[in-house]
């Protein structure tokens, strides 16, 4: 009641309007093609959405009540982090917290049971992921949200506190770090290098960036971090995505406007679009797609005014990079994930 009395809340009208408006686009993806069901079944999956918006805008409303969200949501996800690593090396709930995936190598002899260690699996036949637990199941989702989580660290950070912060910045980072090597998320580590080029850009210059950048790459193919698979278009994995990716263009060349319909991508091909963009503009068209586009727009816009304007050393203009730079991250993990509707 107090937001809407004093008219105080944390998201401005624009965006209001720009999510209600593309709500009713994904019902209306459905309508006009008769499947009323659907298109209210539609509604009700993306109003949770919906919903967590207008409860993170109505409460969190000041700085503090950021910052503890960020610090409640850092502790949940490291907890998992630690939790994922221990079940890796030790087999503690491997079957939940480890996905088991085989190898498109028909030459190696997968054993005929589950191993019960991941770590000490001598085979080659599997890929082993850690994942975390309900909409975190999927290894790449949990990657995403573990890589969107580092920049909090750096509200601890004091400088000339060496101690301090490798405490609370260099040991919870390097566990969270590895626990993302481990789910094998080629997009993650992407997105992890993308946190580092525009962290250190401006200390050490465009080119030593990424020749930096370019041996974190070739270090982390050495040591398995991709899970033995390349970033390479001929690769399997990558060639599947970017079948994907063709068949969306051709969903949004059949129906430009509405696009085939919220959820129905799978229903045109077998894969999903591993690409927020394309499945946005493949299942709601250029109508839904300029209206999600507008929606990160306008919130990086707000962020980023944030993080240059606000007086330096201000702890505004903290917050503002800390968000900026996990904004970023999701960014670059979304561009291979079907990540549309859930910001992870």
């Amino acid at each position: 009641m107090h937001v809407l009395r004093e008219k105080d809340a944390a998201a401005t009208k624009t965006h209001y309007v720009l999510l209600f408006s593309l709500l009713m686009v994904v019902a209306l993806s459905l309508f006009v093609r008769g499947r009323f069901g659907d298109g209210f079944a539609a509604v009700a999956e993306f109003s949770s959405s919906v919903l967590l918006f207008y409860l993170i805008s109505f409460n969190l409303r000041s700085l503090r009540r950021v910052r503890a969200a960020c610090f409640v949501i850092l502790f949940c996800l490291f907890s998992l982090a630690s939790l994922g690593i221990y079940s890796y090396h030790t087999g503690f709930m491997s079957e939940t917290l480890v996905l088991q995936q085989r190898k498109d190598d028909p030459t190696i002899d997968a054993p005929q049971e589950r191993p019960p260690i991941p770590a000490q699996d001598q085979s080659g036949a599997f890929m082993w992921r850690v994942r975390g637990v309900g909409f975190f199941n999927d290894p790449n989702d949990f990657a995403q949200t573990l890589v969107m989580s580092l920049p909090i660290l750096w509200w601890f950070y004091r400088k000339g506190a060496w101690i301090r912060n490798l405490i609370f910045v260099g040991m919870p980072g390097a566990i969270i770090g590895y626990c993302v090597t481990l789910t094998n998320s080629r997009g993650a580590l992407l997105g992890i290098a993308s946190l580092m080029f525009f962290g250190i850009r401006n200390a050490l210059g465009t080119v030593r960036t990424f020749t930096l950048l370019g041996v974190g790459a070739v270090g982390a193919m050495v040591v398995g971090a991709t899970g033995g698979r390349g970033f390479s278009s001929k690769e399997e994995s990558a060639e599947g995505r970017i079948d994907a990716w063709y068949e969306g263009f051709q969903m949004l060349k059949s129906s430009p406007i509405f696009g085939v319909g919220y959820g129905n991508f799978t229903e045109h091909h077998h894969l999903t679009a591993h690409n927020s963009l394309v499945l946005c503009f493949a299942e709601v068209g250029l109508l839904g797609c300029f209206l999600w586009i507008s929606l990160l727009v306008t919130g990086y816009i707000a962020v980023g005014r944030v993080a240059q304007h606000a007086p330096l050393g201000s702890e505004e203009r903290l917050a503002g990079s800390i968000l900026l730079a996990s904004f970023v991250g999701y960014l670059t993990c979304a561009w291979f994930l079907s990540r549309t509707d859930r910001p992870g």
